[in-house]
């Protein structure tokens, strides 16, 4: 009821009574079982790494988090949009390293302006590999295709 989240992320469930605080919400919420202590934080006593006596070894835990975790998404929405303009031959230059220039849209004219336009969802978490003229299971990554005309 009351997953790991963003502080800025805190009232959106108001009605639940374990999220009061922004940090209520985060990998440094309190713990449950003792209010006093972060959810993380280690209670250890070997002579080597005493978590009582040194505040290092008390917060370790939560000092790696930042690098393991996270609370964001590998899930993206993504719009394309496609237009067909005309093209010139041009001087090759900084501006046209190809030789070519982008006219006018194709339709402009005559205000039938045809663009194709798609919004996809993409995951990113699915494993894809990735080889010219290959095609390892990439297509599992887009959740979501939508063209709209």
């Amino acid at each position: 009821g009351n997953p790991l989240r963003s502080s800025t992320q805190w009232d959106l469930n108001p009605e639940l009574p374990a999220a009061r605080r922004e940090a209520d919400v985060t990998m440094l919420r309190a713990d449950p079982t003792a209010a006093t202590n972060p959810l993380f934080a280690a209670n250890t006593t070997e002579a080597y790494r005493n978590s009582p006596a040194n505040s290092y070894f008390r917060y370790q835990q939560i000092n790696r988090l930042g690098n393991l975790t996270t609370t964001r998404s590998n899930v993206f929405a993504v719009w394309v949009t496609v237009g067909y303009f005309e093209v010139e031959p041009a001087t090759v230059d900084i501006a046209h390293p190809d030789g070519y220039a982008l006219t006018t849209e194709l339709g402009i004219d005559t205000g039938e302006v045809h663009r194709h336009k798609s919004f996809y969802i993409l995951d990113r978490t699915i494993p894809v590999g990735y080889e010219n003229g290959r095609d390892y299971n990439t297509s599992n990554t887009i959740l979501l295709k939508t063209h709209i005309e």
